[in-house]
């Protein structure tokens, strides 16, 4: 019985010759541009790739699957269980699991335990630092700690060095760190969806400020500025784009959007907006202002000049790009947009980029560390036929241990909370578990 998770993963994949069958997993919109360059360089070293794609982006996000098929890449999306409302996938029969985001945090919960699944099957497992500001890894605070937010992956790819990691991040996710720079496709041609506006210039403003780290008086004075500065600045054209899953602008704010003919909110509920990206949006602006999040990165790659607003917080992790504070900073920014001044904010993107991130091409980076445990950039020859070991030193004594005890905790977890609140949480904690063995056991 020890020995039947491996020897069954093994039987379920012989067929497919010596080509390491790989199954990447998009659980979220922005997974997309996280796996993408990856998959490519992947299928095209010689990798057999196949991507779940979780229903509910199959309906909310077209774009994503025409992504995939435009690439030439397989992708599938169904329910395994349905009477469980289970939507994850089958993990047998593959023998490599990709992941854009997996952390013990609620937000990443389907692709941690798809990936505890996979290690209990046998697979290697790897996800990514999927952002600028990563909990777990280059981010803290109270909510979600970095010293206690974990990585069930075996590896964990990311930015910049191991060494500029949170330093309250554990040793047992640093030793699981490899170097590969930020692996997203900056130089491939971005398609525009057509944008007609009547302004000088296009600023295009992000916002999350759904997130718990900003203060009251920061999103009162965003607000304020932001209007003020479309009353003051009629010829330029302000397109907001409101993260698409906290919405705070469009669902969450108390109070409403000016009517101003050079203000346009993108409101992430009307499908018109679903063609318009963060990246198509960065590539039609003149320039970009933004909460702080990995759009900063993002427009600095594409050189756009990047401003992200700071009030009342620590923004030292941005430096050295523009940092908006008070109403002046929003009209210096813009007067220099309208300047068309350019050549001092590009030595500022280049070194904040060569601080967070290595340079180069980390898709490729990634792509030869899973099928040739190196990061070196070069495909493999064909002497040196890509090949995956399955790390079975450790998976026959504790892979049962290991359900269990994670079953066990979850439904302790659970436990503690009083009557029906109690029950059905268990009842999920529970059914997730089942889920585990049974896909261990039967696929």
């Amino acid at each position: 019985m020890k020995i039947l998770v491996p020897r069954l993963n093994d039987l379920l994949h012989l067929h497919h010759g010596s080509r390491p069958r790989l199954l990447a997993f998009i659980y979220l919109i922005q997974d997309l541009d996280v796996l993408l360059p990856s998959l490519l360089k992947l299928k095209a070293f010689g990798a057999d790739v196949s991507v779940f794609v979780c229903p509910g982006i199959v309906k909310k996000s077209p774009r994503v699957v025409k992504a995939l098929e435009e690439n030439g890449l397989k992708w599938f999306s169904h329910s395994r269980w349905k009477w469980f409302t289970r939507t994850l996938p089958s993990v047998l029969g593959y023998q490599i699991l990709l992941t854009a985001a997996d952390t013990s945090a609620g937000p990443h919960a389907p692709a941690h335990e798809l990936v505890l699944e996979a290690k209990a099957a046998g697979l290697q497992t790897f996800t990514f630092q999927h952002g600028l500001e990563n909990i777990g890894l280059t981010y803290s605070d109270a909510e979600y700690p970095a010293g206690s937010v974990q990585f069930a992956s075996d590896i964990v790819f990311i930015w910049g060095q191991v060494s500029d990691l949170h330093p309250a991040v554990s040793r047992e996710t640093k030793s699981k760190c490899i170097s590969v720079g930020c692996p997203k496709d900056f130089s491939r041609n971005i398609e525009k969806p057509m944008f007609q506006h009547k302004g000088r210039r296009l600023i295009v403003i992000f916002e999350n400020l759904h997130w718990g780290r900003y203060s009251d008086l920061y999103r009162t004075q965003f607000i304020e500025d932001l209007y003020s500065r479309a009353r003051e600045y009629p010829d330029v054209t302000f397109l907001v784009k409101p993260h698409h899953a906290g919405r705070w602008l469009t669902e969450k704010r108390k109070g409403k959007t000016p009517e101003l003919k050079n203000l346009i909110v993108a409101d992430p509920r009307d499908p018109k907006w679903e063609p318009y990206t963060a990246p198509a949006l960065i590539a039609m602006a003149d320039a970009i202002i933004t909460t702080p999040s990995t759009t900063a990165f993002d427009a600095s790659k594409m050189e756009k000049k990047v401003a992200v607003v700071g009030y009342d917080l620590d923004l030292s992790y941005y430096a050295p790009l523009a940092c908006l504070r008070a109403s002046d900073d929003w009209r210096q920014f813009i007067d220099e947009t309208l300047d068309n001044k350019q050549l001092e904010f590009i030595s500022r993107m280049q070194t904040f980029l060569n601080r967070v991130s290595l340079s180069g091409d980390g898709a490729s980076r990634v792509a030869n560390f899973i099928l040739n445990g190196t990061t070196q950039e070069k495909a493999p020859t064909r002497e040196e036929s890509p090949s995956v070991e399955t790390k079975r030193d450790r998976l026959p004594e504790r892979v049962l241990g290991r359900v269990r005890d994670q079953m066990v905790q979850r439904v302790a977890n659970a436990r503690g909370r009083a009557g029906w609140r109690g029950f059905l949480p268990s009842l999920r904690a529970l059914r997730s578990h089942i889920m585990t063995w049974l896909s261990v056991y039967w696929g």
